[in-house]
C-alpha cells in the first residue's frame, strides 16, 4: 500500500512486564498552561489535585500523593491525567529541592508527552534531564535518555538526531554490556532505517532483537517486534509473509491485553489487505484500528490510520469518501508537527482531489508534498548519517586500544615492581619474555585494529558514494511530479494546441522532451546504484548463450546499422546472468552507437592471462581521444549532444561497476577515428571450462 509507515513503539517504552509496567521515572522544569491544555477534563483534575496538596501535611506527602495517583493513570493509559498530577508533583519537588525527584518526574513527563504526539515538549522533558542530570545519572538511565530523544527525534522526521542519539545509547550498552539495551538499540535503528524506506536493513535489525527477546523471554518486546517486521515485510510486498507475523503478534497481543500495540497490528493487518486488493477486510481492521486509537489518545498514530483509511477508500473507488479521514488527519499531523507524516498526507490528499477532479487542490498538496520531502530525505542528510557511523566505529576501537594499552601499563607496573624486590634472575628473565611477547601481542593487535578501521572507513566511504538513497528519490518522488508535468503537458497539448500559435507549441514540445530526457536519466541512474544493492545470486553462466541474447536484443540497431558481430570463443563463468547481459549489451550496444562505417563490425572475444580471463569488445567506430578514455566510465559524462548521440551517460558507468564488483577492471584502448577495443578482466576462479563451440559470426543476415 502507497506510503505505508512504521508504526512502532519507541525503544523505550518497553520493559520485561509490558506497556503496563512502564518505568515512571519523570518530567521537566515547570508545567504551562495545563489547565488550559484540555479543557474541562484538565479542570476537574486541578480539584483533585488543589484538594491533595491542601488536605497533605507536608509538601513532602503531597508530592508521594501526586506521584502515585500519576502513575495510576500513566499505566491505564490516561495520559491526560497522569501529565496534571505528575505535573504539579514537579514542582512540589522543585519547591522543596528534591533533584532525585525531579529528574524522576521529568523523564516520566516526557514519555507521556511522547504519548500525547507533544514531541517538542518531549523534547525539552529530556534535554532538561539530561542538564539538570549529567553529573548524577547512571550510565544505563543516560543510555535509557538517549534512546528516548532518538525516537522523539525519528517521530518528529528528524532522522540525523534520532540516528546521532541512538548511536549515543548503543555505545553506553556496549560499554556496560547491557544485552537488553543493545537489543533495545537494534529496534530503535529497526525504526530509523524502515522510516527512510531501507526495508532490508530495518529487517535485519528486527530480526536479531527478536532472537534476544525470545531468549531473555520478554513477551511484551516479542510482541512489539513481531508487529514491527509483520509492518515491514508489508513494505516490502510480501504481504503473506507479512500476514503470518501480524497474525501471531495479534494473538499475543490478545493474551496479553494489550490495546496499543493491538490498534498497531490491526493497522498493519488492514495496509496488507489493501495491498492484497482485499479492501472490505482491510476496511474494516483499519476502522478497527481507528477506534481503539483514539481512545489512548495517540495522535499521529490516528493520523496514520485515517491516511490509510483514506488510501483504502481511494483504491475501493471511493474517492469522495476518502477526502473527509485525510483532511482529518493532515490537520492532527500538521497540529502535532510530523512533518514526514504531512508529507505523506499530502501526496494521499492530492491523488484524492486529482481523481475527484479537483485540480487545484490536488495541485496545491502535491507542492506540500515535493516540499516537504526535499527537506527530509537529502544527499546531505545521509552523508552525516554515514559520518556519526564511522566516527562511533573509530572512538569503539580506540577505546579497545586505550584498555589493552592500560593493561599493559600495569602488567608492567607489576613486574617492575616484582624486581624491586629481589626476585631471582629466572623470575627477571622469564618477566622480560613476557613483557616482550605481551608488547608485541598489544603492537599485533593496534595493526589489526588499525586494519579493521581502514577496513571500516573504506566501507563506509564505499557507502557515502553509493545512490542508494537517491534511488529512492529518483524512483518516487522525483518520477512523480514528472509523471505529473508530463500528464499535463499532455492534456494542455491535446486541448488548447489550435490556440496556441507556433511558438507555443514549440514550447510545449520543448517540456514533454525534456520530461522524457529526466525520466531516462533517473531510469539509468535508478540501475546504476542497483548494482552493488543487486544480490549477485551467482549459477553457471555460458557466456556463449548470453552473447546471442544480447544479439537478439540489439538486432533492430543491427539490422538498421548492417552489422556484423563476431563472437569468439567465450568460456562459462559463475555469475549473476542478468548483470552479465546488462554488461555485455551495455558495450556491444556502444560500439553499435558509435560506429560511422557503412559496414560496423564488433568483435567480442577473450583470453586467459596471469590468472585473468581479459574479455575485449573492439569496433571499428569514431574511436575515442587519450584525454577522454577515464571520463567516459563515470556517471553522466557524456562527449556528445543529444542531437548527435543519444543516451543517459550511465552505461559505461554500470559496466565499471558490474566488473569491479567481480573483482575485475575495464579499461579501453582507442584510437580516433579507427575505432576502440574496450578490455575488462575477471578472475579465472569464477571459469569453469571455456566452451568448446567453434567460433561463430551472428549478423543482420543470419539471425534472419
Amino acid at each position: 500500500m502507497k506510503n505505508k509507515k512504521a508504526y512502532h513503539l519507541p525503544a523505550y517504552i518497553c520493559c520485561p512486564r509490558g506497556l503496563a509496567k512502564v518505568c515512571l521515572l519523570c518530567a521537566i522544569g515547570v508545567v504551562l498552561l495545563l489547565p488550559f491544555k484540555w479543557g474541562s477534563a484538565a479542570t476537574t483534575s486541578s480539584n483533585r489535585i488543589d484538594s491533595i496538596v491542601n488536605l497533605a501535611k507536608s509538601p513532602v506527602g503531597a508530592l508521594d500523593v501526586l506521584v502515585k495517583e500519576g502513575e495510576q493513570f500513566y499505566r491505564k493509559g490516561n495520559y491526560e491525567e497522569a501529565y496534571a498530577y505528575l505535573g504539579q508533583a514537579l514542582t512540589l519537588a522543585t519547591q522543596i529541592d528534591d533533584p532525585n525527584r525531579q529528574i524522576s518526574i521529568m523523564i516520566n513527563l516526557g514519555q507521556i508527552c511522547y504519548y500525547l504526539s507533544d514531541h517538542k515538549q518531549s523534547l525539552e522533558h529530556f534535554h532538561r534531564v539530561l542538564e539538570l542530570g549529567k553529573d548524577n545519572l547512571s550510565e544505563s538511565k543516560m543510555a535509557h535518555i538517549y534512546s528516548s530523544l532518538s525516537d522523539t527525534y525519528l517521530a518528529l522526521g528528524d532522522y540525523n538526531r534520532a540516528y546521532e542519539f541512538q548511536l549515543k545509547a548503543l555505545a553506553i550498552r556496549e560499554t556496560i554490556q547491557d544485552q537488553e539495551g543493545i537489543a533495545k538499540s537494534g529496534y530503535g535503528f529497526g525504526s530509523i532505517f524502515f522510516e527512510q524506506k531501507h526495508y532490508e536493513q530495518a529487517l535485519q535489525k528486527y530480526l536479531q532483537s527478536l532472537q534476544t527477546w525470545k531468549e531473555l523471554n520478554n513477551q511484551q518486546w516479542i510482541l512489539t517486534t513481531l508487529t514491527a517486521i509483520g509492518t515491514t515485510y508489508g513494505s516490502m510486498g510480501k504481504w503473506e509473509q507479512a500476514l503470518t507475523y501480524d497474525m501471531e503478534a495479534l494473538k499475543l497481543a490478545e493474551t496479553l491485553q494489550d490495546e496499543t500495540n493491538m490498534a498497531y497490528i490491526l493497522h498493519s493487518i488492514g495496509s496488507n489487505y489493501a495491498d492484497m486488493g482485499v479492501y472490505d477486510s482491510a476496511e474494516e481492521n483499519l476502522r478497527k484500528a481507528l477506534q481503539i486509537t483514539q481512545n489512548t489518545g495517540n495522535l499521529q498514530f490516528e493520523a496514520n490510520v485515517l491516511e490509510s483509511l483514506g488510501n483504502v477508500l481511494v483504491k475501493s473507488g471511493k474517492p469522495e469518501l476518502a477526502i473527509d479521514p485525510l483532511t482529518q488527519a493532515f490537520q492532527i499531523a500538521s497540529g502535532v508537527d510530523a512533518k514526514s507524516d504531512v508529507a505523506n498526507i499530502c501526496r494521499s490528499l492530492a491523488q484524492a482531489h486529482h481523481i475527484t477532479g479537483n485540480e487545484n487542490k490536488a495541485y496545491y498538496y502535491l507542492m506540500q508534498h515535493t516540499a516537504l520531502k526535499d527537506s527530509l530525505l537529502t544527499g546531505e542528510m545521509i552523508d552525516r548519517m554515514n559520518n556519526l557511523q564511522n566516527s562511533y566505529e573509530i572512538q569503539k576501537r580506540e577505546k579497545e586500544v586505550a584498555l589493552l594499552t592500560s593493561q599493559n601499563k600495569v602488567k608492567q607496573l607489576s613486574l617492575y615492581g616484582a624486581a624491586a624486590c629481589g626476585l631471582m634472575l629466572m623470575f627477571l628473565l622469564w618477566m622480560v619474555r613476557g613483557r616482550y611477547k605481551a608488547e608485541k601481542d598489544a603492537k599485533a593487535l593496534l595493526e589489526e585494529k588499525n586494519l579493521e578501521i581502514e577496513v571500516q572507513n573504506q566501507k563506509l566511504a564505499e557507502s557515502n558514494a553509493d545512490l542508494e538513497q537517491f534511488a529512492y528519490v529518483a524512483s518516487h518522488d522525483l518520477k512523480e511530479p514528472l509523471r505529473m508535468i508530463t500528464g499535463y503537458a499532455s492534456l494542455i497539448k491535446k486541448r488548447y494546441s489550435k490556440v496556441f500559435d507556433e511558438s507555443g507549441n514549440e514550447f510545449m514540445y520543448f517540456i514533454a522532451d525534456a520530461a522524457l530526457r529526466m525520466d531516462r536519466l533517473l531510469d539509468g541512474l535508478l540501475d546504476y546504484s542497483r548494482v552493488n544493492r543487486k544480490n549477485l545470486d551467482a549459477k553457471w553462466v555460458n557466456l556463449n548463450d548470453v552473447v546471442k541474447v544480447v544479439n537478439n536484443n540489439l538486432q533492430m540497431r543491427i539490422k538498421q546499422n548492417n552489422a556484423r558481430l563476431y563472437i569468439g570463443n567465450l568460456p562459462t563463468i559463475k555469475a549473476n546472468y542478468t548483470q552479465m547481459v546488462q554488461l555485455f549489451q551495455n558495450l556491444v550496444g556502444n560500439a553499435l552507437k558509435f560506429s560511422q562505417n557503412s559496414l560496423p563490425e564488433v568483435i567480442v572475444d577473450c583470453h586467459v592471462e596471469n590468472e585473468e580471463c581479459v574479455f575485449m569488445v573492439k569496433d571499428n567506430g569514431i574511436g575515442i581521444a587519450d584525454e577522454n578514455k577515464d571520463r567516459i566510465f563515470q556517471v553522466f559524462q557524456r562527449l556528445h549532444t543529444q542531437t548527435e548521440y543519444e543516451g543517459s551517460g550511465v552505461g559505461l558507468s554500470i559496466t565499471r561497476k558490474i566488473v569491479e564488483r567481480y573483482g575485475g577492471k575495464i579499461w579501453v584502448e582507442s584510437e580516433v577515428g579507427k575505432g576502440s577495443t574496450f578490455y575488462f578482466t575477471l578472475p579465472k576462479a569464477m571459469l569453469n571450462a571455456p566452451a568448446e563451440a567453434e567460433a561463430n559470426t551472428i549478423s543482420a543476415e543470419t539471425s534472419r
